[in-house]
């Protein structure tokens, strides 16, 4: 039986990624928004979710990790890029700390 994995994300492309690499064994859907993600696990059981924290939906991420969990889901969870961009931008003297 096909493991099933819901993508939270809003945009598609990482679903679709994950539709290209996962070929064998997995059965992939995606919601957009929060709303989508809510419908979504009304109507089917999951195994694992991909979950990108910052979705524009303005819901908090951190909730999504708890519903996610109360469905019995496993939660890998991610955030892209672009934020990285977005905090040097509010704080232009960030450094990473390699030591």
């Amino acid at each position: 039986m096909a493991q099933q994995v819901l993508v939270i994300d809003d945009h598609p492309t990482i679903a679709e990624l994950l539709a290209i690499h996962l070929t064998s064994g997995f059965e992939i859907d995606d919601a957009a928004n929060s709303e989508q993600m809510h419908t979504r696990l009304q109507n089917k059981k999951y195994d694992v979710a991909v979950l990108d924290l910052e979705l524009k939906d303005g819901h908090n991420g951190l909730e999504h990790i708890v519903k996610l969990q109360e469905s019995g889901t496993r939660v890998l969870i991610y955030s892209r890029w672009h934020y990285v961009g977005s905090y040097k931008k509010r704080k232009p003297n960030a450094t990473l700390n390699r030591q």
